[in-house]
């Protein structure tokens, strides 16, 4: 399907992602300290260019991303930092971005991203985040084998869900997104509303030597907590400006794609009105003054800009405690507030949400018990378990088509993590035996230090799935487990 001009609200959407970072600091040493402020007025945001479609057919969106070394300008001072990132291949005029090119579908629509690994030193794949397809195209690299440098693979799925998902290679994790390979992925459903104004930011941070070049040797805090950084990006500058117009709407599609970075989102006088996640809209809206956002969950806000023309303030990111260490705020992003230049958009939130019926989970229902274990102190190195098992030595565990099961994981370790399921969405039931406030689809959840989380979901896709902490640093020392789904005998 070809693109049509980018106009209004698609305009809109093709937005820059801020990246933000900030020190780890583990247990017992000394309280971090924030970035330091940036001038008073930053670099705008930049577009996010959408890939072009190379399919006539309207129910076919056809992409070619082409995973490249290159060299981008984090800090918007003319200083080029090396980097691997993705490029649209469909469009010859175009370089690699880090995050890469926006990738836009609707509902129901067939994808078919055609990607080639032009990187001369790296194999690697590409894993479609929070999306549910066929398993042989998850990008697991021991289903559909790795990309060797100059080789080619075609990933084919139908976009069942709409929502904000993105895309990040599975082979050396930790060090491949930190060195800029990811994307977002926006499905659309059919008759959204309109808003007055829509974004899609995604939130990274980068740890920069004094050259502006990538630090990609984890130290011990890196490990601890995942790679953090002092440069804190959105749609890969650091905190950039944005020019919003007073009394409008504005709809915020937010990705986190840090490797261990937790950013707490607040802007003074305002509330977020949270209208969906990770699998969609919700079943109702809820306003929060902080939106805790982990690595790999996705939010989608409504911002109402209550400031008076002529403001300047800061979305920040309020102190976050990680359980190794408490870690200071910082700043995000500029807002330069103007005056509304056309009637506001009665953006209401009743028309972003989606009825979301819970599982039918009972007392009979099969429960599964995961312990998340850390050793920070193995005589080897640190380590990183699920049931005492360490990845790729573990022993996968099998499920049957259809089922429907409760798991009940359970974090042993002293610090957070961000527990995700590939191919399929589920359904928090419960934390530390508090029911979860409201019912809706997640593939990403953060699970506090020695909190006990259960969680429940329908196996519906046969195949091999991983199950991980999104922090790669803690994915790639061992806490990673596999599930095979198989249909009934």
């Amino acid at each position: 399907m070809l693109s049509p001009p980018v106009t209004g609200a698609l305009a809109a959407v093709m937005v820059p992602v801020v990246v933000i970072l900030l020190p780890a600091i583990l247990a017992g040493c000394a309280e971090p300290t924030a970035p330091a402020a940036p001038p008073t007025t930053r670099p705008l945001l930049p577009t996010l260019a959408s890939a072009i479609d190379l399919d006539l057919d309207p129910g076919i969106v056809e992409v070619h991303l082409e995973s490249v070394a290159a060299e981008v300008d984090y800090r918007g001072d003319g200083v080029r930092t090396a980097v691997a990132a993705y490029r649209d291949a469909g469009n010859p005029t175009s370089t690699a971005t880090v995050p890469g090119p926006l990738i836009v579908a609707n509902v129901g629509d067939t994808l078919v991203v055609r990607f080639t690994n032009r990187i001369a030193d790296r194999t690697t794949t590409i894993h479609w985040h929070g999306l549910r397809l066929p398993a042989e195209m998850d990008g697991n690299p021991m289903l559909s084998g790795a990309v060797y440098p100059d080789k080619s693979f075609t990933y084919t799925f139908i976009a069942r869900d709409a929502g904000l998902f993105w895309y990040h290679p599975h082979v050396d994790t930790d060090e491949q997104m930190e060195l800029g390979l990811y994307g977002p992925l926006l499905v659309r459903a059919p008759g959204e509303p309109a808003v007055d104004v829509e974004r899609v930011l995604v939130l990274d941070d980068v740890d920069l030597d004094d050259a502006a070049q990538l630090r990609l040797e984890a130290d011990a805090d890196d490990v601890a907590l995942g790679r953090h950084g002092e440069v804190i990006l959105v749609n890969g500058v650091e905190r950039p400006s944005i020019e919003v117009a007073a009394e409008t709407t504005e709809r915020w599609r937010i990705v986190n794609a840090a490797n261990g970075r937790y950013f707490a989102l607040e802007l003074a006088g305002h509330e977020f009105v949270i209208v969906g996640g990770d699998g969609g809209p919700s079943p109702t809206a809820r306003t929060t003054d902080v939106l805790l956002i982990a690595p790999g969950e996705r939010f989608d806000v409504l911002l109402a800009v209550a400031a008076e023309p002529g403001t300047r303030t800061w979305l920040r990111s309020a102190p976050v405690d990680r359980g190794h260490a408490k870690l200071a705020g910082f700043d995000v992003m500029e807002l330069r507030v103007g005056s509304a230049s056309t009637p506001p958009v009665a953006a209401l939130p009743e028309q972003f949400t989606a009825a979301i019926e819970p599982l039918p989970v009972s007392p009979q229902t099969p429960v599964r018990t995961f312990r998340l274990g850390e050793d920070l102190d193995h005589p080897t190195g640190p380590i990183f378990t699920i049931n005492d098992e360490i990845w790729p030595f573990n022993t996968p565990i099998e499920a049957t088509l259809g089922d429907l099961e409760v798991w009940s994981i359970e974090n042993e370790g002293a610090g957070d993590h961000p527990f995700h399921l590939h191919g399929v969405f589920f359904q928090v039931l419960d934390r530390g035996g508090v029911p979860e406030p409201q019912v809706s689809w997640k593939d990403t959840v953060r699970i506090g230090p020695h909190e006990t989380l259960r969680l429940a979901m329908r196996h519906e896709t046969p195949g091999m799935w991983m199950y991980h902490c999104q922090i790669p640093e803690h994915a790639e020392g061992g806490m990673t487990g596999d599930l095979m789904v198989t249909e009934k005998p």
